[in-house]
């Protein structure tokens, strides 16, 4: 490595990013809820079961996928940069952290897009 002082720098940015991301799909899987309940106007006392679509549960799908790469990734850079610290390694560091944090990503974003169809079928219906 050229430059460790750089990969680590880069490493810790990305593990950031994860990890903010990260919590916004926690934060984002309670959307069908309050979107159902605030927007389509589902009352409190009444079930949501009927109401939810194929792609409201897709979504859910997806953010759970998204928080385990999250975590996955995170784990992997912080190994990464234990290594290339000098620290040891550990069973992360047999993973690809460019490869996790691109399904993490895409997982992310076809999450939200699938809650938005999901919305916008709700409000058709």
């Amino acid at each position: 490595m050229d430059n460790p002082e750089a990969y680590i720098a880069m490493m810790e940015s990305w593990r950031s990013l994860a990890s903010e991301f990260g919590q916004l799909a926690v934060a984002a899987l309670i959307l069908p809820i309050v979107f159902l309940r605030n927007i389509i106007g589902v009352p409190d006392g009444q079930g949501l079961a009927n109401k939810i679509n194929k792609w409201l549960y897709i979504s859910w799908a997806l953010l759970f996928v998204s928080i385990g790469l999250s975590m996955a990734y995170q784990s992997t850079a912080i190994c990464k940069i234990g290594l290339v610290s000098g620290l040891g390694t550990g069973f992360a560091c047999k993973f690809n952290p460019h490869i996790i944090f691109t399904a993490f990503f895409i997982s992310f974003a076809l999450g939200i897009l699938a809650f938005i169809v999901g919305a916008l079928k709700s409000l058709k219906d």
